[in-house]
């Protein structure tokens, strides 16, 4: 970044305020928060827009133009068959456009370019890090965990941080996008339940996150369920934050309530919540919707849908307001 540009920039910026010409005079990019650099805060604070341009989701790359969170809040589900899809495609091209675009692109070449730029660029410039190869043994930390609330200690312990370092290092994967924080569900207060604290850590990009486990998701998807199931929800969250982002005063956060978790509340300024639960299964049995249906009996009136995305290829009922949805609904006209 060339900061020292800033300083002019805001005298620019007031000048033409002064004269009447105070809208889209400049275009800054980057792929860290401009606003979490401090010289830059401190110039254009009240001076700009920030605007957050997310890895392709899957409506954009099958260019079908839908947010699919709200069709879920606004249509009258009923049981219809959807057709086949391929899950392992969709996962793989809602990345970043010029890998999803050109098929020609080596993945694993392009990925240690953009890890390299992060280290040497952008990390340095938004804070103080010595060492910022040492964020790499964080990241393959996290990306192990996925789908766990962040346990601070354990992954310390693991890597070998102190707790200053580490949330340092965990402040600055935030400010370049690397990673999504979703927090816990803790209202409204007349439910007298107990909440988990520790939120849960998403990579934006579910393909980064396969690159720095070195594993490829075919061969994931064919001999490791488990691993699969993480992966699968890791592009799940990072659907819904690029849908929600363009919904206003739509909430994310886990809904858990003594252990009896729904992956995803989503939740509008009026309390209506929808939540919305992942299965890497074709089929689902009745078991699969408890959790959903104690959603459904704690919040009442403010419970609006339960929905859970699996791989299979049906709409469901499976009770009032509780349905089983197909993956491909985040991507269907």
């Amino acid at each position: 970044l060339a900061k020292e540009i800033f300083p002019y920039l805001k005298i620019s910026v007031d000048e033409n305020r002064f004269n009447g010409k105070n809208a889209n005079l400049y275009l800054l990019t980057g792929s860290a928060n401009l606003m979490a650099v401090p010289s830059l805060a401190k110039a254009l604070v009240g001076r700009m827009s920030v605007f957050t341009l997310l890895p392709f989701s899957s409506c954009e790359y099958y260019e079908t133009n839908t947010n699919f969170i709200d069709r879920l809040w606004k249509d009258d589900l009923k049981s219809e068959k959807f057709g086949k899809y391929d899950i392992i495609d969709a996962i793989s091209n809602a990345t970043f456009p010029e890998i999803a675009v050109d098929k020609k692109i080596n993945r694993k070449l392009w990925f240690d370019n953009y890890l390299n730029l992060l280290l040497q660029k952008d990390i340095k410039s938004i804070d103080d890090i010595k060492n910022p190869y040492k964020i790499i043994s964080l990241l393959a930390n996290l990306a192990v965990h996925i789908g766990s609330p962040l346990n601070k200690s354990k992954i310390q312990n693991e890597i070998g941080l102190d707790n200053k370092t580490f949330e340092k290092y965990l402040s600055v994967l935030f400010k370049t996008f690397i990673i999504s924080e979703i927090k816990p569900w803790a209202k409204p207060a007349h439910i007298e339940k107990r909440f988990i604290r520790a939120p849960k850590i998403y990579f934006t990009d579910t393909n980064f996150m396969l690159y720095l486990l070195k594993r490829d998701i075919e061969e994931i998807y064919r001999n490791d369920k488990a691993a699969m199931g993480h992966i699968f929800e890791n592009f799940i969250a990072t659907e819904i934050i690029k849908n929600a982002s363009l919904l206003i005063g739509a909430e994310i956060s886990v809904f858990n309530p003594e252990g009896k978790e729904v992956d995803f509340a989503i939740e509008y300024e009026n309390g209506k919540t929808l939540g919305i639960e992942v299965k890497l299964d074709s089929s689902l049995s009745q078991k699969d919707f408890n959790n959903i249906y104690n959603m459904r009996y704690l919040l009442k009136d403010k419970f609006h849908k339960g929905i859970i995305l699996y791989t299979g290829d049906e709409i469901i009922s499976m009770g009032d307001k509780i349905w089983a949805v197909p993956a491909s609904y985040l991507w269907k006209k």
